[in-house]
């Protein structure tokens, strides 16, 4: 951002990609607040958002947020923060699940395998309707610790075997807050749910973490709609889960973990945070300090 709150844009030769969101922002985000205000519960505010994020994707800027590992028309971190900021700057709702959709799919760029890319990100590619992916992180009783040993519980969802066996699929049971999205439009899940979980629960805190990839609508997980200060449209639990996923869906498992949550986070939150520093900015400059 330059100093006064002139919006980012990237590099000289990447300036239209930074103003085309602006424009978008400008266009079509500002509508939301009005769509949105008065409307009595969570559940109806998120739905009501639903038009715009269509709008959103279908004017490819999911896609550019999804590297082209994935099939997306992402170029990298700069031009991911820039569209952080010019979002988020104009409306916290809509961009939160557009970025949330992206970091959802961050350990399925980080860690999936060839097969796993191709079969889980194809929903987010196409341009069309409303796909939502949700990184299930953090949990009730917090997440800072998910690495601390004894006597820290670390993370407390668990996945296990269903016959016991290495061919068998998964049943996932525990609680996650903050999950971006993780309810779905409707309350029966996102699109894809990459849940971080425990794989052996006699392990060490530090070790057995894994991620498995859960793919939606999906039987069992419960949404609870919170009144939120600022995300006041947002969907972000907490609610519990228990539900199954196939063996085919592991896509992180051991002490990998602390690695890839630090890089999925770092760009949705660095834009974001320059977003406020420059809506805060706008607001104090008429004031003669």
């Amino acid at each position: 951002m330059i100093s006064g709150g002139t919006p980012a844009v990237a590099n000289p030769k990447k300036r239209a990609i930074g103003l085309t969101p602006s424009a978008f922002a400008r266009d079509v985000l500002t509508k939301v607040g009005p769509a949105t205000r008065g409307l009595p519960t969570p559940l109806a505010r998120f739905a009501a958002t639903r038009p715009f994020y269509e709008q959103a994707v279908a004017a490819g800027f999911l896609r550019r947020l999804i590297p082209a590992p994935l099939g997306g028309e992402g170029t990298g971190g700069l031009d991911m923060a820039v569209l952080a900021e010019e979002f988020h700057a104009v409306d916290a709702n809509v961009s939160l699940t557009l970025l949330g959709t992206m970091l959802g799919l961050f350990p399925v760029l980080l860690a999936g395998n060839p097969e796993q890319q191709a079969r889980f990100a194809a929903p987010f590619v196409t341009g069309q309707g409303a796909p939502l992916a949700s990184f299930c992180f953090s949990e009730p009783g917090g997440s800072a610790n998910f690495a601390a040993p004894r006597p820290a519980e670390g993370v407390r969802t668990v996945a296990r075997r269903a016959n016991g066996d290495d061919a068998s699929d998964w049943i996932i049971t525990g609680a996650k807050k903050w999950a971006s999205s993780a309810t779905g439009w409707d309350g029966r899940g996102a699109d894809l749910m990459t849940v971080v979980c425990r794989t052996d629960p006699n392990a060490p805190p530090e070790r057995a973490i894994s991620v498995i990839a859960v793919t939606g609508p999906a039987p069992g997980v419960i949404a609870v709609w919170p009144h939120h200060v600022g995300f006041v449209v947002g969907s972000m639990g907490p609610g519990r889960i228990r539900v199954v996923s196939g063996n085919h869906n592991h896509l992180v498992q051991e002490s990998t973990y602390s690695t890839h949550s630090v890089m999925a986070f770092r760009y949705p939150v660095g834009g974001g945070g320059r977003s406020m520093v420059r809506v805060a900015n706008a607001a104090v400059r008429p004031w003669p300090f």
